[in-house]
């Protein structure tokens, strides 16, 4: 496969719109939910999630932004509440959790902090 591809469900809507080279999804591949909102947006090199990753509630109100490194956990990761309000943050580096990990209430006040955890797989 070469190009995008765009993938729909039933309704007419989109369930995805992906970039191809070389059969492997390559640069910023898009999933939906079934109302049409995005659900998704990810960076991807060769299958693997690699850059920026976003994920947002069915009202378009930013849920998640990792960043990835060759399909791991690697930099910052934030996440909000569906208030819009940052709710947690952490670092990861090579998919483990490393250094503070903050977590807010949802009307932005923090709420406690850690230092490093380790990851449980």
């Amino acid at each position: 496969m070469e190009g995008e591809i765009k993938r729909y469900l039933e309704n007419g809507q989109y369930y995805s719109v992906n970039q191809f080279k070389n059969n492997l999804m390559n640069g910023i591949n898009k999933w939906y939910y079934p109302s049409g909102a995005l659900k998704s947006e990810e960076e991807r090199v060769n299958n693997l999630q690699h850059g920026i990753s976003k994920f947002f509630y069915e009202d378009g109100t930013l849920k998640e932004e990792s960043s990835f490194y060759r399909g791991r956990l690697h930099g910052p990761s934030k996440f909000f509440h569906p208030n819009g309000q940052l709710a947690e943050t952490r670092t990861y580096k090579d998919g483990k959790t490393e250094g503070e990990h903050t977590w807010y209430n949802p009307d932005g006040t923090l709420w406690t902090k850690h230092g490093t955890f380790p990851t449980v797989v």
